[in-house]
């Protein structure tokens, strides 16, 4: 009997980056490659799938081939959003 559970990765890129001058943060290039690529690349191997929650750059953020998740409010309301958004979510 096989008694696993599916789990599925969330990656939160939907802040403002107030910090970094308002750049989407997922987006930002490091060493060649979009940050959030380096979170899939580490997802992958241990989820079943993975959900991106974005409130911006949305069709940016689907051509990396998984589904994007906003949050439930018009604010852009900080990580505890993005959490409570994705908690109804799934691949």
């Amino acid at each position: 009997m096989n008694n696993q559970t599916n789990a599925a990765g969330v990656i939160l890129a939907g802040s403002l980056a107030r910090r970094m001058n308002n750049q989407d943060k997922g987006l930002v290039n490091f060493k060649g490659r979009p940050m959030v690529s380096y979170a899939i690349a580490a997802l992958v191997p241990v989820v079943d799938c993975v959900l991106i929650n974005a409130n911006r750059n949305i069709d940016q953020y689907r051509q990396f081939g998984w589904p994007v998740i906003s949050n439930q409010s018009d604010n852009i309301d900080g990580p505890l959003a993005g959490r409570h958004t994705n908690r109804n979510d799934s691949c």
